[in-house]
């Protein structure tokens, strides 16, 4: 979604190098609910996660670029049933439609 909306989203070292096992790991998790990932991967997945969100501005602190006038054009492009409800959805919403 983000990508074919034209946003400049900054895939770290660690998501790309381990994007295999993210897959796996998701599509595992969803239909096998016994599988089992080392405590340890699960660790630092969690921390290299937060710094790719870090990265990419998707954090709990609402961008300041995001105006009540930005709001109302994201919200154009949105049905009204996915409406943001948090600063977090704000951001990503915002970073996925603001090259259009």
């Amino acid at each position: 979604m983000s990508r074919n909306n034209g946003s400049p989203a900054v895939i770290t070292q660690w998501v790309e190098e381990h994007c295999g096992e993210i897959t796996e790991w998701e599509a595992n998790t969803r239909y096998n609910f016994d599988y089992y990932l080392e405590l340890n991967f699960l660790k630092e997945a969690i921390k290299e996660i937060e710094i790719f969100l870090e990265k990419n501005g998707l954090t709990e602190q609402l961008d300041i670029r995001i105006t009540e006038d930005v709001k109302r054009k994201i919200l154009q492009r949105m049905p009204s049933k996915a409406a943001p409800k948090s600063n977090l959805e704000w951001n990503v919403y915002y970073r996925v439609f603001s090259k259009k």
